[in-house]
């Protein structure tokens, strides 16, 4: 890894604020689009895909190059995908939250920029929920 200069650091983690969900039902499959934006990263949106475990699939980041997106895809269980959305339809003042732990560590400057030279897609280690029940 390069060394960076002093006015840059690594991220380990992505934390994302869930702005808005939509469920999507194809014929025999079904997914939950989150849009989010970042509590860590200052520009740009991140949407975050929970897909229906039908394979090995890894879940994974997708950060691109040429616009401020990211795209993240979870692979569940069906059972698990209808306990996250019996409780992301709670209303609440308080953020929901979602932090995504990650093989390889991004990089953002003091202000909290990030920069990403070319299209990268990084592995998801752990993923941890924060949704307030009050």
């Amino acid at each position: 890894m390069k060394k960076l200069p002093h006015s840059w650091k690594i991220l380990d983690k992505i934390i994302l604020n869930i702005l808005s969900s939509d469920l999507h039902i194809h014929d025999n499959s079904i997914k939950i689009v989150l849009s989010c934006n970042f509590e860590n990263i200052v520009k740009g949106r991140c949407n975050l895909i929970i897909n229906e475990k039908k394979k090995k699939e890894e879940d994974q980041v997708l950060v691109f190059s040429d616009k401020p997106l990211m795209e993240v895809k979870v692979f569940y269980e069906l059972k698990k995908i209808e306990e996250i959305i019996n409780h992301i339809k709670f209303s609440s003042i308080r953020k929901k939250k979602i932090t995504l732990h990650i093989s390889e560590g991004l990089a953002i400057n003091n202000q909290g920029y990030l920069y990403v030279e070319e299209k990268t897609k990084i592995k998801v280690l752990k993923i941890e929920w924060l949704i307030p029940l009050f």
